[in-house]
C-alpha cells in the first residue's frame, strides 16, 4: 500500500508541470540508459572481489542468453576471513566451484516473469532435480546513495545421478535467487515493478534488471542453514558489483 501511495506522490508531481505543457510523460519513449552494460554482464559475468573464475559463458535457456560463470575464492587468509568461509567449505569449494548465473535485461520493453521457473527446467533436464527447505532471506547491500535492501529466496536444490558403473552421486547445493536492480532486489517481480514505475515518472526510463542465481556446493543433503551466512555474504557482494557496473559509464562494445 505505502508503494502504491509514493508512486502515486510521483505520478501527480510529474502531470502537473506536464498538464500546462501538454509535454506527457506517456507520449515520450522510455529509455533504457544501461543496454550497453546489461549487455556486457551477460556476455563477461561479473568480477566479484575475493573470486576467481574458472569459467565463463553464456548459454540459452527458453530462448533467452544466461550468463553461466564458475568461481573459486581466493586463498589468502584475509579474503577467507572476510568472506566468513570455514575450512570445511574452502575444501568443498575447491572440489567443486560455485556456480552465478545471470540473466540480464536485453532490451527496454524486457520485463521479468519466468526466469526461475526456466532455471527449475534447465536443471531438471539432469533428473531428478529437487527443492526444498525453501525459504525467503532478506540482506542489505551498498546502494547508489544508501544501503539497497533485497529480499531474496533460499533453498535447498539436490539430485542423484547415477554413473556408467551403476553407482549414485547425491550433488547438493545452497541455492540464493533473487531480481537485482541498482536500489534492491527482490525474488518477487512486484518489487520490480514499483521501482521501475517510480523511475518512469521521474526520469522517463525503465529500471534496469538481472536476475541472479548463485549455487554453493555442500555436502551431500547438508543443511543451508549452516551456509546462510556465506550465502549472504556472497550475494552482498554480487548485488553490489552489479549495481556499480550497471551505473558505470556506458561500456563499449
Amino acid at each position: 500500500m505505502l508503494g502504491a501511495v509514493v508512486v502515486l506522490a510521483i505520478a501527480c508531481a510529474a502531470i502537473a508541470p506536464n498538464y500546462v505543457t501538454g509535454n506527457w510523460v506517456w507520449s515520450q519513449e522510455m529509455l533504457l540508459p544501461e543496454t550497453r552494460n546489461l549487455r556486457a554482464i551477460q556476455q563477461a559475468g561479473l568480477e566479484l572481489p575475493g573470486w576467481i573464475t574458472v569459467e565463463q559463458h553464456t548459454d540459452k535457456i527458453s530462448h533467452q542468453q544466461w550468463s553461466f560463470q564458475s568461481l573459486t575464492p581466493t586463498l589468502d587468509a584475509d579474503s577467507l576471513s572476510t568472506q566468513g568461509i570455514s575450512p570445511e567449505q574452502l575444501e568443498v569449494l575447491q572440489q567443486a566451484p560455485l556456480s552465478l548465473f545471470l540473466r540480464p535485461q536485453s532490451y527496454v520493453d524486457d520485463e521479468p516473469l519466468v526466469e526461475w521457473i526456466d532455471l527449475n527446467s534447465f536443471f531438471n533436464r539432469f533428473k531428478n532435480w529437487t527443492v526444498d527447505e525453501l525459504h525467503t532471506v532478506q540482506f542489505s547491500a551498498s546502494g547508489p546513495e544508501q544501503e539497497a535492501w533485497v529480499s531474496a529466496r533460499y533453498f535447498r536444490g539436490w539430485q542423484r545421478i547415477q554413473n556408467e558403473q551403476g553407482r549414485r552421486t547425491t550433488y547438493t547445493y545452497a541455492v540464493m535467487q533473487w531480481y537485482a536492480w541498482p536500489t534492491g532486489g527482490s525474488t518477487d517481480i512486484a518489487g520490480w515493478f514499483w521501482a521501475d514505475q517510480e523511475r518512469q515518472w521521474r526520469d522517463r526510463q525503465r529500471m534496469p534488471w538481472v536476475a541472479v542465481t548463485l549455487m554453493i556446493p555442500i555436502k551431500p543433503l547438508g543443511d543451508i542453514a549452516l551456509t546462510q551466512p556465506l550465502a549472504e555474504a556472497i550475494a552482498q557482494t554480487v548485488q553490489t558489483t552489479l549495481t556499480t557496473q550497471l551505473l558505470a559509464p556506458p561500456a563499449s562494445n
